[in-house]
């Protein structure tokens, strides 16, 4: 039995593949905690165009750039890319250093290094997909039941959205 779940879809390399949506992870604004935009409720992404972003390593997280990208170009702007960290850590440590702002997935952002602020996006695109992936036609009562506990755990921290 192999399962696959992923922050983003990969709809490129699907082939045999059934894709399930487990969860659509809210995006949020992630900025020093001195920038000048820290103290909002929340904001419209249009607001950082001018910022340099940290963004993910494509070949660690190869979704996260497109998402980020796309997002981006609704809101009226390429995002200028300052760093490519390997991690969520290294990324988090960048925008807290006040080096760059980022947009990431709330789960991430309550981490425990000091010195950045998460703020609500206004937008409809707001989410990325977490993803399962395996085998087409794949029926086994184990297999679906662990897509369905890993579903309920989303649900059980008040995560679900869809």
């Amino acid at each position: 039995m192999i399962i696959s779940i992923t922050r983003g879809a990969d709809t490129a390399h699907t082939e045999g593949l059934e894709q399930i949506t487990l969860h659509k992870a809210e995006l949020f604004a992630v900025i020093p905690a001195a920038h000048r935009l820290s103290g909002k409720k929340t904001l419209n992404l249009d607001e950082m165009k001018d910022d340099q972003f940290v963004t993910l390593s494509e070949k660690f997280f190869p979704f996260y750039n497109s998402t980020m990208t796309a997002i981006c170009k609704n809101a009226g702007f390429i995002p200028r890319i300052g760093f490519s960290a390997n991690g969520y850590v290294a990324a988090l440590a960048t925008i807290a250093a006040g080096s760059c702002v980022g947009i990431f997935p709330r789960g991430i952002v309550n981490s425990i290094i000091p010195g950045y602020v998460y703020i609500p996006i206004r937008a409809r695109d707001n989410f990325i997909d977490i993803t399962c992936y395996l085998r087409k036609g794949e029926n086994r009562k184990e297999v679906i039941d662990i897509i369905s506990i890993i579903r309920n755990q989303f649900c059980n921290f008040g995560l679900s959205d869809i």
